[in-house]
């Protein structure tokens, strides 16, 4: 008899034998992670970044800015009798004006001084400031030919000197609150001047811009304050400006009072109400009596502009009727009676 044949059994893998990724290999390496965030540059440049100054994020600031922008109008208007319009623009944190800008050549420089900065500050004006600072204090009206071609004088830089004395003194009042401190404007020059004044240490600023308007003659001039000034009152410049109380006007209080007493209400005595049908009213004639619900000792409604507000005594004084007030109606309790009583 023939040998039967088999089928071969097929190798399979063995699964014992497979070798699994260890937990190191199937998840990454959490520990380098840690690392990359951990990196001193990049820490170093999110303290930078949470650090950083920005006036945008200083709502103390803006308010500051908005009584700087009321004040020096109002000491303007005192020298000037032409209208001069002050507009706050904006606040940005600048570093120092670069003497190779070909924009600075014909500009109004000069470096800012005090006892409370680290460093020289500056300020800055358009040409357009002097020729429109001139002739309002003049009384003339500015010419923009005239700001462009001529240079100033001494007379010019001597009035430009007293718009920026105003400048500082409303700058000091209004910053008083989160600092005293005192300003003083060295001699006008050009943009090296100014950059051999600041030195060579690298400072940033906050330079603050406005436009000043005569008609319609426009000028933009800057103050800056050096960043340093300004970092230690950082949480000052962060708060919230707490609106001013309104003072109330006792004059006005008191004749609104006077006004409303000698408003005229309708009082109405209400002897009775009472329903009846309508085929009873149908049988209405002159002459006919109808019977009420109330007494002669009866207490009747006092009602205000159709408020019901007393309970009253009807009376007579010679030959008028009269009602004495005996007690207060609650609209509360009298809505209650009249579901009890339904």
């Amino acid at each position: 008899m023939a040998a039967r044949s088999f089928p071969r059994p097929i190798a399979r893998p063995s699964t014992r034998s497979r070798t699994r990724p260890s937990a190191a290999a199937r998840e990454p390496d959490r520990m380098s992670e840690t690392a990359i965030a951990s990196d001193p540059a990049e820490i170093h440049a999110r303290l930078k970044s949470a650090t950083e100054l920005d006036p945008a994020r200083l709502p103390r600031l803006e308010h500051i800015c908005a009584d700087w922008t009321e004040e020096l109008s109002a000491r303007l208007r005192e020298l000037a009798p032409g209208v001069i319009e002050i507009e706050y623009q904006q606040c940005e944190v600048e570093d120092a004006p670069d003497p190779e800008d070909a924009e600075l050549a014909k500009a109004v420089i000069a470096p800012l001084l005090s006892n409370s900065f680290s460093r020289p500050s500056f300020v800055l004006a358009d040409r357009k400031v002097v020729e429109l600072v001139v002739a309002t204090f003049l009384g003339c009206e500015p010419s923009a030919d005239l700001a462009q071609s001529r240079e100033p004088t001494a007379l010019d830089q001597h009035f430009v000197r007293l718009f920026f004395a105003k400048v500082l003194e409303t700058a000091a009042k209004v910053f008083r609150p989160m600092a005293a401190f005192e300003m003083s404007l060295g001699s006008f020059g050009t943009a090296a001047d100014l950059a051999e004044t600041l030195g060579e240490e690298a400072e940033r600023y906050f330079v603050f811009r406005f436009e000043m308007t005569a008609g319609d003659f426009q000028a933009p001039f800057a103050l800056a304050l050096p960043k340093s000034f300004l970092s230690p009152h950082r949480r000052f410049l962060s708060g919230t400006p707490q609106k001013p109380e309104m003072a109330s006007d006792e004059a006005w209080k008191k004749g609104i009072e006077a006004s409303f007493a000698q408003s005229d209400l309708k009082i109405e005595a209400v002897l009775c109400k009472k329903n009846i049908p309508l085929s009873q009213v149908a049988r209405f004639r002159v002459g006919a009596t109808i019977e009420l619900d109330v007494g002669l000792t009866s207490l009747i409604p006092l009602e205000c502009e159709d408020r019901p507000m007393f309970r009253a005594q009807v009376g007579r004084s010679r030959e008028s009727y009269v009602v004495r007030i005996e007690e207060r109606i609650d609209p509360a309790q009298e809505f209650i009676d009249d579901i009890l009583s339904d």
